[in-house]
């Protein structure tokens, strides 16, 4: 291989860049080639070279896992399902099922009183699917884990304290939630890495192994409309989690691995141009898989509307990644970016930026700390404010919503309960209008 390439010529980066310029047709480099992104804080080049950057040779599926934590690249795709009816549920859960979904995210919070699992599990076969459960307690998950019986499940428990059973993935970590209050990628690469760090020291002081307590943790990420910066987020987050994991000298190798599940949310979402929002989720869920995500949850663009998910945009959602599966074979081909030095610059600013984030928050006590919570609500509150401000002036559009806005008035709007703490550029910028 080495001799084949070596009888053809290499070309520098003055000559590369002349050649991007020509097939440009002369325009400036500066708006074409190069970006500052002000909402993230990073330089963009898409025309990096070899002269610009050295990079190690990685490999999918080794370690630090910047290329993916697998050899392949399939992935669950999964459907979330609202629980205030359990028949009701159960119908969709069945539904969605039937359209090829291959997971199932439960959210059992919503109804303030237990749930009858029988009914809700009617049909429902577990042991070949990835079930995700959201639950007010940890009683609540060992209800269910007593239930289902010995087949994987997930949980993401929002009160209470850290079970004391061990139940495999039971831990999620949520870097989607800060994404939807308005954070960049760097601060939510950082906010995976303080709580899941936080999380895996407590697990250990319960009297987890090391190896138990890595293996409890699984993380939900947030997947936006930056192509090239969804992608990297991923890879800088792995690669981090799986040095932070390496620190304590776990015995599997598999421990430093980070389950990702990514979810594709509302910040960029208009009611008033659905089509466009089957658009931006189609390069999103892309990005999940280029990015190497194990489960991905692309939400119905109506989800937080009063009226709830549509049928339609539901079906869309599953679609999505069966198209990318089934016709666009996305799932046979590992870090299809990888190599690509602009993608691999990118990935390594993430890596810089959140990891200072990080050591800064940690030398502050952690996240959970008073002075830790300060620092990070500045953070957040300043990112928030230059993301609005970006959508609000027009230096970065979203179609539909601040640039040809279609004529007709849609007949959904958001539901001001549900979309509480997120930040939504339609309804921000609806309310200063």
């Amino acid at each position: 291989m080495s001799e084949l390439f070596s009888e053809f010529s290499k070309t520098g980066a003055a000559a590369w860049r002349e050649k991007l310029l020509k097939d440009l047709r002369d325009k400036p480099v500066e708006g074409n080639l190069e970006k500052y992104d002000a909402v993230e804080d990073i330089r963009f080049r898409a025309d990096a070279h070899a002269e610009d950057h050295t990079f190690a040779a990685e490999i999918p599926g080794e370690y630090p896992y910047t290329r993916g934590s697998r050899s392949s690249n399939d992935w669950f795709i999964q459907s979330a399902i609202a629980v205030n009816s359990e028949k009701e549920a159960n119908e969709k859960a069945l539904a969605r099922l039937m359209s090829g979904s291959t997971a199932l995210a439960f959210d059992l919070t919503r109804t303030g009183e237990q749930v009858d699992l029988s009914r809700l599990m009617q049909g429902i076969e577990t042991a070949y699917i990835r079930t995700h459960f959201e639950v007010s307690t940890p009683e609540d998950a060992s209800r269910i884990k007593a239930f289902c019986g010995d087949v994987p499940l997930s949980f993401a428990i929002r009160s209470g304290e850290l079970p004391d059973t061990f139940i495999p993935h039971s831990c999620q970590v949520s870097g989607f939630k800060v994404q939807e209050q308005g954070a960049n990628s760097s601060e939510e690469i950082a906010h995976m890495l303080l709580e899941g760090h936080e999380t895996f020291l407590a697990l250990c002081e319960k009297g987890f192994s090391r190896d138990d307590a890595s293996a409890m943790i699984h993380f939900e990420s947030g997947v936006g409309s930056d192509y090239f910066f969804a992608v990297a987020k991923l890879r800088a987050f792995r690669k981090l989690w799986a040095f932070i994991m390496d620190r304590y000298e776990p015995e599997h190798s598999c421990s430093r691995l980070a389950f990702i599940t990514s979810k594709t949310g509302f910040l960029n979402k208009s009611l008033r141009d659905p089509y466009t929002n089957l658009l931006r989720q189609t390069t999103e869920v892309l990005s999940a898989v280029i990015g190497g995500s194990d489960v991905i949850n692309c939400q119905a663009y109506d989800t937080l509307s009063v009226n709830g998910p549509g049928e339609f945009a539901e079906r869309m959602a599953v679609n999505i990644s069966l198209l990318l599966k089934e016709e666009s074979y996305m799932d046979r081909v590992s870090d299809a970016l990888g190599g690509s030095y602009a993608i691999e610059a990118l990935t390594e600013q993430l890596l810089e930026r959140s990891w200072t984030i990080f050591r800064e928050i940690e030398g502050l006590g952690g996240i959970k700390s008073e002075p830790g919570k300060i620092r990070w609500k500045q953070y957040l509150s300043a990112t928030r404010e230059r993301r609005i401000e970006s959508y609000r002036s027009g230096k970065q559009t979203l179609i539909g919503v601040n640039k040809y806005k279609p004529e007709s008035e849609s007949e959904l709007s958001w539901d001001t309960v549900a979309i509480t703490g997120k930040l939504i550029v339609e309804q921000e910028l609806n309310k200063q209008a």
